[in-house]
């Protein structure tokens, strides 16, 4: 098994990385087995956890008295060009 790098969980902040598949699934393929959750720190970025396995996720997202994000400033939805504070990204569907 190949050790996680810092620079797996960074790459998830780099743009480019999602240009390139293959960079892309090998870094979330290494995440996957040795660091499925992790704390990432990235200049110019909000720290943030980057969880990389769908069971996790769909039990944090089940937990949604447990597991929350701060408010957060978010592009107003209708188009203009004015920015708002969000709570909630994705709503609760249980």
């Amino acid at each position: 098994m190949t050790p996680t790098s810092c620079a797996d969980a960074a790459m998830l902040a780099d743009p480019q990385a999602y240009t390139d598949e293959q960079r892309l699934h090998a870094g979330l393929t290494r995440l996957r087995a040795t660091a499925p959750v992790a704390w990432v720190e990235v200049p110019d970025y909000a720290p943030f956890w980057a969880i990389t396995k769908h069971a996790d996720i769909m039990e944090i997202e089940r937990a949604d008295d447990i597991f929350t994000n701060a408010p957060r400033l978010v592009h107003n939805p209708d188009g203009s060009d004015t920015w708002q504070f969000r709570s909630t990204v994705i709503p609760n569907v249980a």
